[in-house]
């Protein structure tokens, strides 16, 4: 038995308070989340496994929050950690909503936007382009960039885009990182007589188009133009001006990020597209 006055100095006679009990209670919470991440990497982390080890980080903070003695309910998500920013040390790919009794459920939003001011969030895995006031303009030949680490199975991506020289422009999606890469490709295409084309890219190698939709007569291909592409499950829909053009199933790519690519044909002819809106929004 130690003696009483050893005790005394180490503190071990008055116990915990409940602040220090719910810090150490939040700290477990965010380490159980850490590992479930890092085991998700590892066995193959799928878009629920990112979620959930992402809910348990968000739990962690709310632990440590409510020793504030927080008794609003809040929304938190990728451009907005709310009251919990000093407790969330990474950036959040969903959306949270937070209840009065320290609950945390799943949000809706976006899962990732840009003000196109700056390359924040990107990734340029070939050619030139520039940013500023609003507007990502792509440069000279054969140019695409990604959204850095996204990791998505169902979401819309929305973007509006006008091709000012070229032969076109497109949108990647579930595709991944490498500069070689891997996914599917939606094609706004004037070079090939005009067509909406889906192809598929495997390690840098594009195959012909399994889906195309001649433009609709009289259509301006060199006007400004919204256009999403919403993927769940198998299921692709793709809109331009808010006009479905395309409806398809295929499930050989489940899961990735998103992308913008630009092209001429012609060595001398600048490819040159302005998009002004890029977002992501989960399904």
């Amino acid at each position: 038995m130690l003696p009483e006055t050893l005790l005394w100095q180490t503190g071990w006679e008055g116990g915990f308070s409940p602040t220090e009990m719910a810090v150490a209670l939040g700290i477990l919470v965010v380490l159980a989340g850490v590992v479930l991440l890092n085991l998700g990497t590892f066995f193959g982390t799928g878009n629920g496994q990112a979620q959930n080890a992402e809910r348990y980080r968000v739990a962690g903070a709310v632990a440590m929050y409510r020793v504030d003695g927080y008794t609003q309910p809040f929304t938190i998500g990728p451009d907005n950690k709310g009251p919990l920013g000093s407790y969330l040390i990474d950036k959040l790919q969903y959306y949270w909503v937070i209840g009065t009794d320290g609950s945390v459920r799943p949000g809706t939003g976006s899962l990732f936007s840009s003000d196109l001011n700056n390359f924040g969030g990107f990734t340029t895995l070939m050619g030139d382009w520039e940013v500023g006031g609003g507007v990502l303009s792509s440069a000279r030949g054969q140019n695409s960039l990604v959204v850095t680490g996204g990791s998505w199975e169902d979401f819309v991506f929305q973007t509006t885009a006008a091709l000012v020289s070229g032969n076109g422009y497109g949108m990647y999606y579930r595709c991944d990182s490498n500069p070689n890469i891997t996914g599917y490709s939606f094609q706004f295409d004037t070079g090939q007589g005009n067509k909406f084309a889906v192809s598929k890219v495997v390690a840098g190698n594009e195959f012909s188009p399994f889906q195309t939709v001649n433009m609709p007569a009289g259509f301006q291909a060199n006007g400004q133009h919204s256009i999403s592409v919403s993927v769940k499950g198998g299921h692709h829909i793709i809109k331009v001006d808010g006009g479905t053009v395309m409806d398809f199933h295929d499930s050989q790519f489940s899961s990735g990020t998103v992308g913008l690519r630009s092209w001429s044909n012609n060595a001398k002819v600048k490819s040159a597209v302005n998009f002004t809106e890029f977002k992501v929004i989960q399904q």
